[in-house]
């Protein structure tokens, strides 16, 4: 598939997965992120198409507000890590295909994001776990609690601006 018909169909992707994702309280608010505001957190579905064909990766992660890091890190659940879905997010220019690449990007947050974004629900999972994904700003997390000060007020609007999440 030439590479303009190539975006071409990924763009219908996106903009088909853009509608699906409104059911589970996403929306989209920058080019490949798809994002749903929490009180602490922003949870994001991001959206990459890969540049070796026509194929997808889909990182499902969480912006905590107190989080100081000057990008959004992409530390969550990836489909690369599961064979089955990675073979699913592929497309050709049928439009059947296009619309099973979509089912299967949404499958993926239905069968594996979900449940990854509802486990750090818990605030004690948070602060205990091996693979908690504040272990990198933990101290930051635990003083953000009040949700008030400077500090927490600066880390908040970073967090909803790389996001593309209005104030």
């Amino acid at each position: 598939m030439d590479k303009k018909l190539e975006q071409k169909s990924a763009a219908q992707i996106g903009r088909k997965l853009a509608e699906d994702l409104k059911g589970f309280g996403f929306r989209k608010t920058k080019t490949a992120f798809y994002t749903r505001v929490r009180p602490d957190r922003i949870e994001f579905v991001y959206l990459n198409k890969l540049a070796s064909g026509p194929y997808f990766r889909v990182q499902i992660g969480i912006r905590f507000l107190c989080d100081p890091f000057p990008v959004v890190a992409l530390e969550g659940i990836c489909s690369d890590d599961d064979r089955e879905y990675r073979i699913r997010m592929s497309y050709t220019r049928e439009p059947e295909s296009l619309d099973r690449c979509a089912e299967a990007i949404l499958d993926y947050v239905r069968e594996r994001g979900e449940p990854w974004l509802a486990y750090w629900t818990d605030e004690k999972r948070l602060l205990r776990e091996e693979g908690s994904p504040i272990l990198r700003f933990k101290e930051e997390y635990a003083r953000s609690a009040e949700k008030t000060g400077e500090g927490f007020e600066q880390a908040a609007a970073l967090s909803r601006m790389l996001l593309g999440i209005k104030p």
